[in-house]
């Protein structure tokens, strides 16, 4: 088994807990918010979808994407690319905001 098959059998492993019984605690925090803020990091730094998918245990492209929210500064930063003749790594975040707050 390779490694990124382990990772992904490993990570359906331990989300399917909180697939199955989301918890919802007083101060409104669900512990399967965490999903989110998972895949959101992950695409905000540039890690190829097929990763994203296998060590998030998705099975399919389309529901990892539902996980997965955009930063407007990686938006940013991809807009202004091809302009700036920048290519590879986004710059590192400085922002302390939510990886769920929306555009």
């Amino acid at each position: 088994m390779t490694k990124l098959a382990l990772a992904g059998v490993l990570s359906l492993l331990l989300w399917s807990p909180v697939i199955a019984a989301p918890i919802v605690y007083t101060d409104g925090f669900r512990f399967h918010d965490c999903r989110h803020t998972f895949a959101s990091r992950l695409v905000n730094d540039g890690v190829d979808r097929y990763v994203m998918q296998a060590t998030g245990g998705w099975k399919t492209a389309s529901m990892m994407q539902r996980y997965a929210h955009l930063e407007p500064m990686t938006i940013r930063a991809a807009v202004e690319r091809p302009s700036s003749g920048q290519h590879g790594v986004l710059q590192e975040r400085t922002d302390t905001r939510s990886d769920t707050d929306v555009l």
